[in-house]
């Protein structure tokens, strides 16, 4: 009986153990011209998506954060970043991945064609946290 409920206790408190989530500060910007300050918390391996509206133009941010599994420890954050057109179809302006230390400030530029896709700098602050 004992270890029954030992095992039923064991069982039960995995359930409400912690899962890794990542507290992510964004800054975007696009022909150098600031579009959002976005702050979102996502948790290890999921999807999160940011969407805003600045007059007629509507972008997004997708991002997936996990831990580095490389030999540069660290919070691994693949990012895709895009507009919406009115007709609600997404265009992928860029799918950066950032490899950032937590709490360190980590950017990234790229550099495009800005007659179809604009010059993109993305930074982020990683924070690691539990739930």
């Amino acid at each position: 009986m004992r270890l029954l409920v030992s095992i039923f206790f064991l069982l039960s408190t995995s359930a409400f153990a912690a899962s890794n989530t990542y507290d992510l500060k964004m800054n975007l910007m696009l022909n150098g011209k600031h579009v959002s300050s976005p702050r979102i918390i996502v948790r290890a391996g999921e999807r999160a998506t940011i969407t805003q509206k600045q007059g007629d133009e509507e972008s997004y941010i997708d991002v997936i954060a996990t831990e580095s599994t490389s030999q540069n420890k660290g919070i691994m954050m693949n990012f895709t970043i895009g507009k919406i057109d009115k007709d609600g179809t997404k265009t992928i302006i860029a799918s950066p991945g950032i490899l950032a230390k937590e709490n360190a400030e980590s950017n990234i530029t790229i550099n495009q064609d800005t007659s179809v896709n604009p010059e993109l700098s993305l930074t982020v602050i990683a924070k690691r946290k539990k739930l």
